[in-house]
Parts: C-alpha cells; structure tokens; sequence
C-alpha cells in the first residue's frame, strides 16, 4: 500500500478556519493526480513507515483516509490508528455509496473539497483510472478543442461522447434542423424538438450535460467561403457529414491546416473510419482522389440503421480522445491511431477490415505545397434555400420530381412532374416552363443538386430554378399519392 500525505495550509470551511489538513490516499497516483496538484506539499510514505505520520501530525489537524472505490479505507485507517503515538482520535469516515472519492466528512471536517474540483474528479474517475489517461490526460483533454461537421448520426454521439470526456471546447457546423424521419440515428434529439435548429439544441444539451465542456455553434453549412474561419480555431477537425461536397471540402481543408481530420461514414449497413493527417500520412484524396461522378445515395434515399451510426460516431469519439493524448503523452505513438488505417465495418455480418493506406506522392492535393492549395467550391453553397419559397404559395412553382417511379409512387407534391434523373443522365430533358420559376427536388437534396448542373449544361436559365434543401423528405407543405 502507497500512502501519500499531503499537508495544506489555512483551508477555510464553512466558516472554519482549519489550521492544517492531512489528505491520505491509498491508490494510485494516477487516481489522484487532480487533487495533488494544487496542494503545497507532499510526500511518499511506504507501508512500513506509516509511523512517519505520527511525527508530522499536531494536535488540531484533521486527516482524511480515503481510495478510489472505499476498498483499502478500512485496511489503511487501522493502520493509522495502530500507530502508537498518534496524537489524534480517529474517528470513521462517512463513506459515500459511489466510492471513496467522495467522502467529506469526517473528524469534524465537513465538505473539505473544493466542490467544483471534487466534482470533476468524480466525473472523470473511470478513465483517469487508465494509466494511458491519468491526470495529465484529462489536462490535455480540458484543454483540446474539437470542430465537428456534422450534427446528424455520426455527429451526435461524437458530440456525445467527447463532451462526457471532458473535451474543453467542442464546436458544431450544421444548418439544419432536427427532422422527425432522422430521429431513429440521430439520438441528440427528441420528437418535440423537430423544427428546431440542431445547432442550438445540441448546446443546450450538451452544456446542461457537462458544464465543463465550452460548446460553440455555427449554424451554417461548411463551404470554401467560411472554412478556414471557422476550423483554424481548432486542434482536431470531425467529418460528420454526410456528402461529398462536404467530405471532399474537409479533406482539402484539414491538409492546407495541417490538422487531423478524422473521418466517418455511413451508408445501409456499411460503415467506414480513419484518420487522415498529411504530415502523418495520407489524406482522403490518396484513396479517393475525385468525388464520384455518378449520384451515390444518402442514408435518406438507400436507408441506414441509427445504431450503425452510434458504433461508427463512437469508433470516431475514441479516435479523437486518442489522438488528443498523443499530444500530451510521448507514450502514445500515432501507430496506435488509425493514422494510415482504413476500417470497414459490415453491421450485418459483423465483419471488419482494416486496410493500410500509402501516401500517393502524386496526390493532387497532399503532394502540394499549403499555399498552393484551392479549396473546391460547393454545390451546396451555391443551393437555393428553401425560405426564398413561400409555401402558402407553393402553386406559383414548377416543380420537377428527379426521383425514380418507385418512389414517387409513395408520395409527391402535388402538381408535380416526374422526371427521373436516369432520364437527365441520357440527356433528356423536360420543357422549361418560362412562366413560372421552377423547383427540382428528390428525396433528400443531393440529385436535385445534379439535376441542376445537368439542366444548366442542357441550356436553361438558371436564374428561375431552384434547389429544394432537404428534398422531399424535408418538404412542409401538402403531399399526394397515387392510390
């Protein structure tokens, strides 16, 4: 058993000034980092020498005895009193049910702890317990900052997780609001919350879930106009999306920063996690180097199980919280990290790769100097929002529906034309109505936003066509379907 004691001068509790106060603890070190540090003194005291104490103690100190779980109270309190000339009654200490982190009260000592500190080694008990973690580890985690892109299936237990961490500061991108349909993956938000901007909702839950945790908001989408702002404040970027435009765009972003960018996706069952840090290792473009040219669905269109999305948002929180102790502790390598690994999860078979990835020393974007670097422009900086309609006059539009027969037959907006994109790809194409302004949607947004580079390549005047945001899935207004 290690006995640290340690001795602190003129604590004033409740009104009390207590003279001097000997704190015992009889755990690891790395239990107790927090609390040691503030305290002036210490020092080490074997088991075989706990008579040392008795010449240390005066009349009128108090001690406390306490461990991490209340296991060796008792054995190390009998052997304090054993000590023969301990000039000190012992009295029992009141245990508290969680553990022995939590006892303040004792030989006339009420709440000693500063209640703030006492609090946050509470919190963190489990993982400080960890040798990889530790006080300094939970230092560098109070004080890391974190920007996650994304506040959907994977943003929300990533959010989750490293707020509960005690990651300092955590800042959200997102512009969109919580959906009744995204419910079911996307476990931040409730049914009475739909409506509601994601971004101020995650906040409030977050702030009230761990007031620790600083969290900063910024209820946009993330384009080559604002990025640079908005990640260049933070350590460790999160990919959360759950597009190319986006995806590609952090890529870029993360190399010309140099900041690591840890990298998540979903899809039916499938999912995928890495991180990709160009002055480690490869970025995203060395393993896809262009965004597909064909439409790829989103978990709206092709669907996806919500617990998908927590296995791969937390495989990302744990990526994060490593890498942040890498910084701070020269006994974690970035060999540990997925740092040049690529996971592929198969939630139906269970099944798991990991692929080792090679930096393409021809990489379009990592293979250049920083200042070279362009971020892309995004289709979705360049969409028409859906509040530039007025939906109490929803049948002064045009609207063209680019999804296929199979989901149109489940519901549409009234009124509308079905005109599948397959049908844009073979280049052809609908009138243009020139009287009235024209909307085209899918089910979720990303073919519109095809469909409107395919019209605008076929000739028409994009001045009068709009992108419907969030597509049909989004849609507010009424609906109608084929019985």
């Amino acid at each position: 058993m290690i006995l640290k004691v340690i001795h602190t001068v003129s604590h004033e509790n409740d009104g009390e000034k207590i003279g001097a106060l000997f704190l015992i603890t009889c755990h690891h070190q790395n239990h107790f980092g927090q609390i040691i540090r503030p305290l002036e003194t210490r020092s080490e005291l074997g088991a075989k020498r706990v008579e040392a104490f008795a010449q240390i103690i005066t009349k009128g100190h108090h001690f406390i005895t306490h461990c991490h779980t209340r296991m060796k109270v008792k054995s190390c309190s009998q052997s304090i009193i054993s000590v023969p000339r301990l000039p000190l009654k012992f009295s029992p200490l009141c245990h508290s049910k969680s553990g022995g982190l939590e006892v303040q009260e004792g030989f006339g000592v009420k709440g000693i702890w500063v209640k703030e500190r006492g609090r946050t080694v509470m919190r963190y008990a489990r993982q400080t317990i960890l040798n990889e973690v530790g006080a300094s580890g939970q230092k560098a985690l109070a004080t890391a900052k974190v920007l996650i892109v994304g506040v959907g299936g994977l943003g929300s237990p990533v959010s989750l997780y490293l707020a509960a961490a005690g990651v300092g500061q955590l800042g959200l991108v997102d512009a969109d609001h919580v959906s009744l349909s995204n419910l079911a993956r996307q476990i931040l938000f409730a049914s009475d919350e739909t409506g509601l901007l994601k971004t101020t909702v995650a906040q409030e839950k977050l702030t009230r879930m761990n007031p620790d945790c600083l969290v900063k908001t910024y209820p946009e989408f993330l384009d080559e106009t604002n990025a640079i702002r908005i990640a260049s404040q933070y350590d460790i970027l999160v990919d959360a999306s759950d597009n190319f435009d986006t995806k590609y765009l952090l890529n870029d972003l993360a190399v010309k920063l140099d900041k690591p960018l840890v990298y998540g996706s979903i899809l039916r069952w499938q999912g995928q996690t890495s991180v990709f840090w160009a002055s480690h290792g490869p970025c995203y473009r060395c393993l896809f180097p262009e965004p597909p040219k064909d439409h790829v669905p989103n978990c709206a269109e092709a669907g996806v199980l919500g617990a998908l999305a927590g296995v791969i948002g937390s495989l990302q929180a744990l990526e994060v919280i490593k890498l942040i102790l890498a910084k701070s502790d020269k006994r974690w390598s970035l060999d540990e990290s997925l740092v040049g690994r690529f996971i592929t999860f198969d939630a139906k078979t269970f099944q798991q790769r990991s692929i080792t990835l090679q930096k393409d020393p021809e990489c379009a974007v990592c293979s250049k100097k920083v200042d070279d670097i362009v971020l892309p422009e995004t289709d979705l900086a360049m969409a028409c929002s859906l509040s530039t309609i007025d939906l109490d006059n929803w049948q002064d539009y045009e609207f063209i529906d680019v999804r296929e027969e199979d989901e149109w037959e489940r519901g549409y907006i009234p009124d509308a034309t079905l005109w599948p994109l397959s049908r844009m790809k073979h280049g052809q194409f609908p009138e243009q109505n020139e009287k009235r302004p024209t909307v085209l949607y899918c089910q979720s947004g990303l073919r519109s936003r095809l469909a409107m580079n395919y019209v605008r390549d076929a000739g028409w005047d994009l001045s009068s066509v709009q992108d419907l945001p969030g597509g049909f899935a989004a849609w507010a207004g009424p609906v109608a379907q084929d019985t």
